[in-house]
């Protein structure tokens, strides 16, 4: 009887974590995308005239060394790579980028009220 009780609490408390784990991933990705709109948008790189490189906005890829540092995880680079992937934001010919607002208010409706 005490042994099902302890094994039953031991999984109720592995599932709520795990939840509570994918829950935190869901806000902190899409806080980034927020943050990296919020860049472009900044930076006025919203034309394929005004892009910007990785550096200009601020977004450098991760090294090794940063893997062994005790940080956060920063989830903008993720972020970019899914708007990229997403076509949202556009690569020129010489690695710059651009955000597409058009095409941004199609794909996300769902996070227009925080990009206003």
């Amino acid at each position: 009887m005490y042994n099902i009780f302890v094994t039953t609490l031991l999984l109720l408390f592995l599932t709520l974590l795990l939840v509570g784990s994918l829950a935190l991933s869901y806000l902190l990705s899409k806080r980034a995308v927020i943050a990296v709109v919020e860049r472009f948008r900044r930076l006025d790189a919203l034309e394929e005239e005004n892009a910007r490189t990785l550096a200009e906005l601020g977004l450098k890829q991760r090294d090794l060394w940063d893997n062994f540092r005790f940080q956060l995880r920063d989830y903008k680079p993720y972020a970019l790579q899914m708007l990229v992937a997403y076509d949202i934001v556009c690569l020129t010919s010489d690695k710059k980028y651009y955000l597409s607002e058009e095409k941004l208010a199609f794909r996300i409706p769902s996070f227009q009220e925080h990009f206003n």
